[in-house]
């Protein structure tokens, strides 16, 4: 039996860390549900739920070209904001370190989640860049 711990209803929250995460709407939250019970699969895999995977996958990356108007492009599923982050910083930078010259600066937000500045200076040293920020 799963044990469940609440200090207050939902309703009595005034929740202003939408940062960190956020509430997730009960329709997301059953078909995710329902996902990982019923449809799980490796959609790397050759096999029927392996095949099934892939195709919910797809399915799920054309819903989201769609609300988000993109035509094409990548889209890619992360686990979390710092996976996220680093995806983005590090594609950027490499997709761009052939312009990088002695005067590049990479600038990023006061209010950004603390893995951009960490990000962006470890990739900057590794990927050589020697850009400031």
């Amino acid at each position: 039996m799963t044990q469940r711990f609440f200090t207050q209803t939902s309703q009595d929250i005034v929740y202003l860390d939408a940062n960190a995460t956020t509430p997730v709407l009960p329709r997301i939250a059953d078909v995710v549900s329902h996902t990982m019970q019923v449809c799980f699969g490796n959609p790397s895999s050759s096999h029927i739920t392996g095949v099934q995977a892939k195709y919910l996958l797809e399915q799920t990356r054309a819903k989201a070209r769609k609300v988000i108007g993109a035509e094409q492009g990548d889209i890619l599923f992360t686990s979390g904001a710092t996976e996220g982050i680093q995806t983005a910083v590090v594609s950027t930078l490499l997709a761009n370190r052939h312009k990088a010259t002695e005067h590049s600066v990479l600038l990023y937000g006061a209010t950004e989640h603390k893995a951009v500045p960490n990000t962006l200076k470890h990739w900057n040293e590794v990927l050589g860049l020697g850009a400031r920020y």
